[in-house]
């Protein structure tokens, strides 16, 4: 009779009479980075070369051994993206803070051998508590290969589903998104597969320290939609750099990310920017004959010479604004230049 247990192959894989002890694991919930990486989910966090991914993925493993959120026993770091040099200095970071690392061509590790070891864990019922870093996602699967990403996803999540959890650290592509935005490399395969994913970027750097932000762009679960840090980039010993690294407040942290929405919006209209001053600097100020001669000199369309024109309007020069609006004869909208000026700076030199 139908329905009756035993009588259909699927019953041998039914769940059912497990949930509290899912629960029991629920409830043991944490962080593996910060609040970027939760304990027993894949995540994956996107780069642009010299960004630090390592560095900070190093300091915030070490925060949360210190913390006890984590067993470094259970940590495996697999170093694929060093030289010897590189291998043997965060090697050293390792056994101090009791984490194990791999790298391919030493004690007979090969990447290639990574899937299969991850899929025996998980049909070995070994892989609960255990945490991989993968450093980088390119060295055990080819991101552009959406057959390949699709078989990696598929031994990660069975590896998930036993217990484990997964960071995977990968590159951007070489050219930003149209608003200047690191734009994560490869297939989409790889984002749809993983449960929380992340933007790693520049923000900010003075030369003697840079800001970056790690942005949120998947989430299953409680974590943060962004987060900053700073480091030094003076300091050349490895230990003292990790140990320079700072969580950055909310407001410190959205001025950087403002700087840099300017700066790349700045780059990104660079040419008609460059057409509209030399027109208001030759007296051509009435803002349909702006819009027609930069047109021309920036082979722009007329509606982005206007489009820019608008954006690019006001008096506080730090936040992007090359000229300001200005009333002419007959109420005409002309434009004159901005000085670098601050707003307050402006409003007191007008006696506002």
């Amino acid at each position: 009779m139908s329905g009756q247990k035993g009588n259909c192959p699927l019953d041998q894989f039914v769940l059912n009479g497990t949930s509290e002890e899912m629960a029991d694991q629920m409830a043991n919930e944490s962080y593996v980075l910060d609040r970027i990486a939760i304990l027993g989910q894949s995540t994956v966090i996107y780069a642009p070369p010299n960004t630090g991914k390592t560095l900070l993925t190093l300091r915030l493993l070490i925060d949360s051994i210190t913390a006890e959120k984590i067993s470094p026993n259970d940590v495996y770091y697999v170093n694929a993206d060093d030289d010897f040099r590189g291998l043997q200095g965060k090697l050293q970071i390792a056994e101090v803070w009791g984490f194990k690392m791999l790298a391919p061509a030493h004690m007979e590790f090969k990447s290639s051998d990574l899937l299969d070891i991850i899929s025996k864990m998980s049909n070995q019922d070994t892989a609960r508590g255990k945490i991989l870093i993968l450093d980088t996602l390119k060295k055990f699967c080819d991101p552009m290969d959406k057959n390949a990403s699709r078989e990696f996803g598929t031994v990660i999540r069975e590896f998930i589903s036993r217990g484990g959890s997964v960071i995977s650290l990968a590159h951007c592509n070489k050219n930003p998104d149209s608003e200047g935005k690191p734009i994560y490399g490869g297939v989409s395969d790889t984002l749809d597969d993983v449960d929380c994913g992340y933007l790693l970027y520049e923000t900010a750097s003075d030369g003697a320290r840079r800001t970056v932000i790690f942005e949120n762009i998947k989430m299953r679960g409680d974590v943060d939609k962004e987060i900053s840090y700073s480091y030094s980039t003076t300091e050349k010993d490895y230990t003292r750099l990790i140990n320079s690294i700072e969580p950055v407040d909310e407001v410190a942290a959205a001025k950087a990310k403002q700087k840099l929405a300017v700066k790349e919006r700045l780059q990104i209209n660079e040419l008609a920017i460059e057409s509209i001053t030399e027109c208001i600097e030759d007296g051509i100020v009435h803002k349909t004959s702006i819009i027609a001669d930069a047109s021309k000199k920036s082979g722009s369309s007329k509606a982005k010479i206007a489009k820019i024109l608008k954006e690019h309007s006001g008096t506080d020069y730090p936040k992007g604004h090359r000229w300001v609006e200005v009333k002419g004869d007959k109420n005409a909208k002309c434009y004159s230049i901005t000085r670098p000026y601050t707003s307050d700076d402006y409003l007191m030199a007008s006696g506002g």
